[in-house]
């Protein structure tokens, strides 16, 4: 071959490299400090689109943010920044009224979704993340996005961002098709199936009858989360320290425990409160969560759940090796659950709810502040045996006091049913150990019914002086009722026996 045919050969493959990482919308280079990069293929559907600036920017008060579809620069989402938050749920307003709604588990076949206000740009130090709503992109499409001017105030790599005004400027490919098999991959680098826990979620077919397990590499996925009607899904963390699933949602942002809305949802449905947690879980039997991080980020100023849990009598849940980090209201567990070796971390009432039977075994519960209650239990039945405490640390994460074991929810139609069966705890804990006013249901606690323990211990497992207990209330274990009721898992169960 001559010099002519080896500059053309040469030439044909430069065209080839540029025309793979750009398509033909004016030719734009990809600016520096933009995720996906200009023209960038095969990305997530579900993407959350970053762009890094120098210092932390500054999120303007008003202005719009466009998602396109290249084709025909059809508009198919937008946030405008002015939209309020809605906190009048009761009647409710209607869903199309802000874009500050989002909609989480709308997909084919879903009999409900869970409705939340939530903040569609987000500030990770000096990269500014921009959360669709979900389920917004389709596979195999073409999109761009628009940022008008204000809406980011900052500069990137010392040129001061004056927004996003043109279709060549930054726009992306997804993925050729959705993936196949019953385990999928999520990366919040855009390498794996999805940048998002709650996109694969979406991809398990509703009603499935197969299990499903979603793999979650070491990252952090800032997302609320919603799964219903959707039976035997794993969710596995690479690392429990690293694998972390993180939002900022409160009691005043998205009132009450939370539930799905029915669908079909349209602009006029009238949403149902979509819960102050970061994890809902609905109907969800055989739901595994392993090695990760749920953290809400609040603080300690209101109720801010991790994860609540709903279900009926035959549904089970498992957490195993996982970390629930937030305040006040930390876990609500209202259907039966066993979490093995788990860190629980909180203040006030931060383990509660109305499970039958809920079961933390060898699990840490640290408390983050003084004079507060670990659990308040409100279980429907004088004989359920409530949240049971089995080889469990209590310790605290600093120089805390006055800490009680359980306070009562002042319900009558609930019995206030904790046991805390050969756990080790420091003398943070009061001597009488258990919060009396009001007083709980029952007010004479017995083996099967109230607040009990056994064999309570310090750290180098010596017997900790339990005199103070015998007040009305509280009750201690003989041996034999121990062996009978509290002995180990499948004793404590009775017809389920969860393995590690």
């Amino acid at each position: 071959m001559n010099k002519f045919g080896l500059c053309l050969v040469f030439v044909w493959l430069l065209c080839s490299f540029f025309s793979s990482i750009c398509w033909a919308n004016d030719g734009a280079s990809s600016p520096v400090g933009f995720w996906p990069a200009n023209g960038a293929k095969e990305v997530c559907v579900d993407v959350l689109p970053k762009l890094t600036f120098d210092a932390p920017p500054v999120v303007g008060e008003k202005g719009r943010i466009l998602i396109c579809r290249a084709k025909d620069d059809k508009v198919v989402d937008q946030i405008v920044l002015e939209d309020p938050p809605i906190n009048e749920w009761d009647p409710g307003v209607p869903v199309g009224c802000t874009t500050k709604f989002n909609i989480i588990g709308k997909v084919p076949g879903a009999t409900r979704a869970r409705i939340v206000n939530y903040d569609p740009v987000l500030l990770d130090g000096n990269t500014v993340i921009i959360a669709p709503h979900n389920n917004r992109l389709q596979y195999n499409t073409e999109y761009y996005l628009l940022i008008e001017p204000g809406v980011l105030t900052g500069t990137i790599e010392g040129q001061p961002f004056e927004g996003i005004t043109a279709k060549g400027e930054w726009g992306f490919k997804t993925k050729r098709r959705a993936p196949r098999g019953t385990t999928f991959q999520v990366n919040a680098d855009g390498t794996a199936d999805f940048c998002t826990v709650q996109g694969a979620i979406d991809a398990i077919p509703v009603m499935n009858k197969t299990p499903y397990t979603i793999e979650i590499a070491a990252g952090v996925y800032p997302e609320m989360l919603y799964i219903a009607d959707r039976y035997h899904v794993t969710l596995r963390g690479e690392d429990r320290e690293t694998t972390i699933i993180r939002y900022k949602n409160y009691d005043r942002l998205n009132s009450g425990s939370g539930e799905g809305t029915p669908t079909p949802i349209s602009d006029f449905t009238r949403p149902r409160r979509g819960g102050r947690s970061v994890l809902l879980v609905q109907s969800a039997n055989g739901l595994v969560l392993e090695n990760l991080t749920i953290e809400n980020t609040h603080g300690p100023k209101n109720q801010a759940e991790t994860i609540c849990l709903q279900g009926g009598p035959t549904d089970r849940y498992i957490a195993k090796y996982c970390n629930f980090l937030s305040y006040q209201d930390t876990i609500q567990a209202n259907a039966r659950a066993w979490f093995y070796q788990c860190l629980i971390s909180g203040d006030v009432d931060f383990i509660w709810g109305t499970g039958t039977t809920v079961l933390f075994e060898e699990c840490e519960l640290r408390v983050q502040r003084s004079n507060c209650y670990i659990v308040q239990a409100r279980t429907p039945q004088a004989d359920n045996k409530g949240f049971v405490f089995l080889h469990c640390d209590i310790t605290v994460g600093g120089d805390y006091s006055g800490i009680t074991l359980a306070r009562s929810g002042g319900k009558s139609h609930y019995y206030d049913n904790v046991a805390y069966i050969k756990c080790r705890m420091g003398d943070y804990i009061t001597d009488l150990g258990w919060f009396r006013s009001p007083l709980p249901n029952p007010r004479v606690a017995s083996a099967t019914s109230g607040w009990k323990e056994y064999q309570s211990m310090d750290f180098e497992g010596n017997p900790i002086d339990l005199h103070y207990r015998f007040e009305e209330g509280s009750y201690q274990l003989t041996d034999e009722e121990y062996e009978t009721y509290y002995k180990d898992r499948q004793t404590i169960f009775g017809d389920w026996n969860p393995q590690p």
